[in-house]
């Protein structure tokens, strides 16, 4: 869309205004710890009022804990699914222009003609989109409809605009060049595209479908693509608990957490969910535990699953039932237990060079050929001319990765891979080496699974088992192999 000057001015003009608070107190907040914890909550309300944009770069940066600090990153961490929803005059808008939009070949019909219910509270609440709880009148159906909010389209246009220039400003000077900032804006453009289409999140399901097709104990939602169109998704309405949720009832993460037979088999059957995205160069790029639903899959027990009000208790007693009928056997099939992935709209993928690159650095790595690996890693490099000491940077990508392959050799332990990556971002500081952006979904991705997962599941481990590896290493003719093949 053509953005006018006097758009961009006034939008500057505002997001001044907006963000001024914040950037005055900022110097006394770094100065005075004990003001910390209140400079984070106006960071998330100043970021909360600049709109779909700035909500969306604090959800990414709630996901960067190796670049931000912890304490920012836990408070922004709110931004994921504590969004203020559309009124209902202006969502029933929104979704009667999309169901006209889809049936312009077909009689027209109103909203109340494919609904027989729909409820005015969102069950769920997002910057970009919230999804509502419905009936479809012709079925009986009970669905979830995510619909856009109105007028976000244009908001981030004009954002967008903003955040190129100031791009293109940062990269002019030379202490700024290495980090590649208009990448990394053209990148965040992109994902913001990418979610204001909802028939790419259509694709992605149809998509993720397939590559799980022989996995019972992992499903994706259900789509109407009749009803569905860019700017509205119809899906089947799953019962069950998210992750976030059931932490909230004492479960869920928590259980994870706590190390017992039930967590390990959530978290061992995730980390799988990631590892075959993973190898599949086709990745959840927002993999949190608000998008992954656990419920039952055993018919006896769906039932009272669904009208339970103690759900996370039930998921208990059935899977600690099954772990002694089998026990040593933690996947989710024979647990009885579904995972259903949610809000698909985010995929990572990286072209084939660079995904053979990531998979040569942890084949080598494996097997102890540090020397490869950090060549391979060193060839993920954005701009090569910027970096600062390149044998000293070799030096300490070497340590680095013979470091790694130590712990995961001697088991990870809770934290460690957040650890590593903290480790990596101050090399990369320092030498002022900066990846190429499309890496930073995979950084992203892999971060959420490890703190979904809470540190008892590493994404290394999990990628052996999913290759059939032993030892803790692959076999360098299976690796090319299925480079070949898949990617």
């Amino acid at each position: 869309k053509d953005i006018t000057a006097a758009q961009a001015v006034f939008r500057a003009l505002q997001l001044s205004l907006y963000s001024l608070p914040c950037l005055i107190s900022l110097p006394f907040a770094l100065l005075l710890p004990f003001l910390q914890e209140s400079w984070n909550e106006l960071l998330a309300e100043t970021l909360q009022a600049c709109g779909t944009t700035w909500i969306k770069l604090g959800q990414w940066m709630s996901t960067r804990p190796d670049l931000f600090p912890k304490t920012i990153c836990d408070r922004l961490a709110d931004l994921q699914d504590r969004v203020q929803p559309d009124d209902e005059v202006s969502i029933r808008s929104s979704i009667q222009r999309s169901l006209q939009q889809q049936q312009q070949q077909q009689p027209r019909q109103s909203l109340d003609d494919v609904f027989s219910e729909l409820e005015p509270s969102p069950v769920a609440s997002g910057s970009i989109a919230q999804v509502h709880r419905g009936v479809l009148r012709a079925s009986g159906d009970v669905v979830a409809v995510k619909v856009l909010r109105g007028g976000v389209r244009e908001s981030v246009a004009v954002d967008v605009y903003l955040l190129q220039a100031i791009g293109r400003l940062l990269d002019s000077y030379d202490g700024f060049k290495y980090l590649g900032v208009s990448s990394t804006v053209n990148d965040f453009t992109m994902m913001l595209c990418t979610q204001l289409d909802l028939r790419v999140e259509q694709r992605n399901i149809e998509t993720f479908k397939r590559i799980f097709a022989r996995n019972s104990a992992v499903r994706f939602p259900f789509v109407f693509p009749e009803l569905s169109g860019a700017s509205m998704l119809v899906e089947k309405y799953e019962n069950g608990l998210t992750l976030a949720e059931a932490k909230r009832r004492g479960g869920g993460v928590g259980m994870i957490n706590n190390g017992s037979p039930t967590g390990r088999a959530l978290a061992q059957s995730i980390m799988d969910v990631y590892s075959t995205m993973l190898l599949h160069n086709y990745v959840h790029a927002d993999l949190h535990p608000a998008n992954i639903l656990v419920k039952m899959a055993d018919p006896q027990l769906r039932s009272s699953y669904d009208n339970s009000n103690s759900s996370m208790q039930l998921i208990r007693e059935s899977l600690a039932r099954k772990l002694r009928v089998e026990e040593g056997s933690y996947g989710l099939k024979k647990l009885g237990v579904e995972v259903v992935i949610l809000d698909c709209g985010l995929v990572a993928q990286l072209p084939r060079a660079e995904a053979r690159a990531v998979l040569s650095i942890l084949n080598d790595t494996l097997h102890g050929r540090y020397e490869a690996a950090t060549q391979s890693f060193l060839s993920t490099c954005a701009i090569p001319d910027a970096v600062l000491n390149l044998p000293k940077l070799r030096d300490k990508i070497r340590s680095f990765l013979q470091r790694a392959h130590q712990i995961q050799k001697q088991g990870q332990q809770q934290g460690a891979y957040l650890e590593s990556l903290q480790d990596l971002a101050q090399i990369r500081r320092e030498h002022r080496f900066a990846m190429r952006s499309n890496f930073t979904p995979f950084i992203v991705s892999s971060l959420l699974v490890e703190g979904t997962t809470a540190g008892h599941c590493q994404v290394v481990d999990s990628l052996i088992q999913t290759l059939g590896g032993e030892d803790g290493g692959f076999a360098s003719e299976l690796l090319d192999l299925y480079i070949d093949a898949t990617l």
